[in-house]
């Protein structure tokens, strides 16, 4: 089975709790956390399988404190 590395932002005002309940939401949409951030942003690096693609994307709409899913890739700047 193939996977998608992400990045996971969650609001800035997060609170640790918060933070925890996301993390919590992450995996039990199939998401393997990597890494987390809480001091510059606030957020987590996860892989997910592509077949769980969809239920896993479907936590911004229903966490509150999810502001951005996106995929991990390199940045250019010209």
């Amino acid at each position: 089975m193939s996977s998608q590395k992400f990045l996971v932002l969650v609001d800035k005002s997060a609170t640790q709790e918060q933070m925890d309940q996301t993390a919590a939401d992450i995996e039990s949409k199939g998401g393997r956390i990597l890494d987390s951030w809480t001091s510059a942003l606030k957020g987590f690096s996860v892989v997910i399988d592509t077949a769980d693609l969809t239920r896993f994307q479907s936590l911004q709409g229903t966490n509150n404190f999810i502001s951005t899913i996106e995929p991990d890739g390199e940045v250019h700047v010209n």
